[in-house]
């Protein structure tokens, strides 16, 4: 029975040190949108979001019954929501983040000059290391990619978890 407990814990402890990986990628050529969700460093994937996959049919959800009341969180938990959002933001590391954005207007001058009035300030608030402006001048155009990878380890959570559950009781 010992040995039952220590194999439950051990497997516990490793999914809560395991980090979390998603990393989502967006086309607008051809428009795609997949979101890549990884567990255990990486050797389990898979994809919640895909573009790419053809859909499924919908189901009907059955209509609910409108209920009186209902339970209200207790105004201490609603207090602690905001600045614990911006604290589990905190634990998130960013691996990768890129995009590019090619652009153009019907006039090469208008595109020119909307080129400078974004690349100056992009360039000042650092944006230019993970977003790339491209101009067109040859023809009306607007597309773009992005990638953003980001990892988590479910672990650092703990204290914030346990600190929004006390405040609920």
């Amino acid at each position: 029975m010992a040995w039952v407990l220590l194999g439950l814990v051990a497997v516990l402890a490793v999914i809560l040190v395991a980090p979390v990986r998603l990393r989502a990628t967006v086309t607008s050529t051809p428009a795609q949108a997949r979101v890549e969700l990884g567990l255990f460093w990486g050797l389990v994937r898979f994809a919640p979001l895909d573009s790419a996959l053809p859909r499924k049919p919908r189901r009907e959800a059955p209509k609910a019954k409108a209920k009186s009341g209902g339970w209200r969180p207790p105004t201490r938990f609603l207090r602690l929501l905001p600045g614990g959002a911006l604290e589990a933001l905190g634990k998130i590391r960013i691996e990768t983040c890129r995009g590019a954005l090619w652009f153009g207007l019907e006039d090469p001058a208008m595109t020119g000059e909307l080129y400078g009035r974004l690349a100056a300030p992009l360039a000042a608030l650092g944006g230019g290391r993970w977003l790339r402006l491209v101009p067109v001048f040859d023809r009306e155009t607007l597309e773009g990619e992005a990638e953003l990878a980001l990892s988590l380890v479910p672990a650092r959570l703990l204290p914030l978890a346990a600190r929004l559950v006390w405040a609920l009781r």
